[in-house]
């Protein structure tokens, strides 16, 4: 199977985060973080994944992802943006016949204030210069169309998006869900392509999150 370019950015944003002066060795996070605990453990996902990769990142770093990254890292500065972490999964493949295999990034970014944190999850929209740097799973190469998709029930007061591209050879989407937590932003972007129910299973992979530490 080829690798997506969705996940050579994955990767690639990775070892700039790393290189950036988090500390952690690949595959490796520190539950003693207060970040670190905030993204999704093996616990969390259910079994049957792999940790590929994880860091530490700042709101410069975040910008970077999208144009006008000088104007949109003070603008995340002065949302009250800290610093964030992320993990990227990948599903361990089954036996023959391979079923398609899921992708997940978990991310939980820390604000000055809870107040920050909410606001930040309230300004998101549905649009892709808006989604584009709040979180570093991104994405297939060709256009891009996203929506807001009805929040779930669980983790309350979540965002719920799809991230819908289509050009070349591919004809991919990205599910995402947000929510804001305390001082921290929490989110999972998810992708098993042809599979249905994957928006309710990005939720419930939060939702477990929360649940182990809020």
């Amino acid at each position: 199977m080829a690798t997506s370019t969705r996940l050579l950015v994955i990767a690639g944003a990775a070892a700039l985060f790393l290189a950036c002066g988090s500390g952690n060795q690949r595959n490796e996070t520190r539950p003693a973080n207060a970040l670190d605990a905030r993204v999704c453990t093996q616990q969390d996902l259910g079994g049957g994944f792999n940790e590929e990769t994880a860091g530490n990142f700042t709101p410069a770093n975040l910008a970077d992802l999208g144009p006008n990254s000088g104007k949109r890292s003070r603008a995340l500065t002065g949302a009250g943006l800290i610093r964030g972490h992320f993990a990227y999964w990948k599903e361990v493949p089954a036996a023959p016949p391979f079923e398609p295999q899921t992708d997940v990034v978990c991310q939980a970014i820390e604000f000055e204030t809870a107040d920050e944190a909410a606001a930040f999850v309230h300004a998101l929209r549905p649009a892709e210069d808006s989604l584009v740097t709040a979180g570093i799973a991104w994405l297939h190469d060709g256009r891009r169309e996203v929506t807001e998709a009805p929040a779930p029930l669980d983790p309350a007061g979540a965002r719920a998006f799809v991230i819908r591209t289509t050009g070349g050879d591919e004809n991919a989407a990205v599910y995402a869900v947000i929510v804001a937590r305390g001082a921290y932003v929490r989110s999972v972007y998810l992708q098993t392509p042809g599979v249905s129910g994957q928006l309710e299973r990005a939720a419930a992979i939060l939702a477990a999150t929360i649940r182990r530490i809020p």
